[in-house]
């Protein structure tokens, strides 16, 4: 099953969005990120990575119970 996550709207890059969900999906460390640090590409990047985390972190939680 391929995952269809999109960028929220408010992001400005959803290209380096994308590339910082599926790089984490992948199993990429966060210092793969491309872009200069700070650049909105970055921002958009990093927004990406984290939000792929937040099931993972979310399942552990909840098998804590």
């Amino acid at each position: 099953m391929k995952n269809t996550r999109q960028a929220p709207a408010d992001i400005k890059d959803p290209i380096a969005w994308r590339e910082g969900y599926d790089a984490c999906r992948r199993g990429s460390p966060v210092t793969a990120c491309r872009y200069a640090s700070n650049s909105p590409e970055a921002l958009a990047w990093l927004s990406g990575y984290f939000e792929a985390k937040e099931p993972k972190r979310q399942a552990t939680h909840r098998s804590r119970r």
